[in-house]
């Protein structure tokens, strides 16, 4: 099934901070569900969306778990470094052809292209989730 069929819905929720859904999320929140319907449970993190030193030494506790990707592939998540942090504290879900899905406070949840001059300046890295967390 196509990738845009199966999110099409989570496009426009608004950002919450802690939002897990259905009518608002903040990235973490949007990555759960979106990868609810690729067929993983992605672990819950109580942790804030503007937590950045927390959000990166969960995803530094984790990451082993994860298999790191050169390139992106559906479904992964796409690590990236926002603002002034001098490390990850955002994700969203690459969905193929250059798309990823992402939500921040300032756009809500949106489609944007990987390859633009931003994205490519705060991208991290790309990481899919382990066979545990599959359905």
């Amino acid at each position: 099934m196509d990738a845009g069929v199966i999110i099409a819905d989570l496009v426009g929720k608004p950002f919450f901070d802690g939002g897990r859904g259905p009518s608002a999320y903040d990235c973490w929140g949007l990555c759960m569900e979106a990868f609810r319907r690729f067929g993983y449970e992605l672990p819950e993190y109580p942790i804030g969306a503007f937590e950045a030193e927390k959000i990166h030494e969960t995803i530094m506790e984790d990451r082993q778990k994860w298999q790191e990707l050169p390139f992106p592939s559906r479904p992964c998540l796409v690590l990236m470094r926002l603002g002034q942090a001098q490390f990850v504290n955002h994700c969203g879900v690459y969905l193929g052809n250059l798309l990823m899905l992402h939500t921040r406070d300032k756009t809500g949840s949106v489609i944007e292209r990987i390859n633009t001059p931003v994205f490519k300046g705060i991208i991290k890295g790309f990481v899919t989730p382990p066979e545990e967390y599959k359905l």
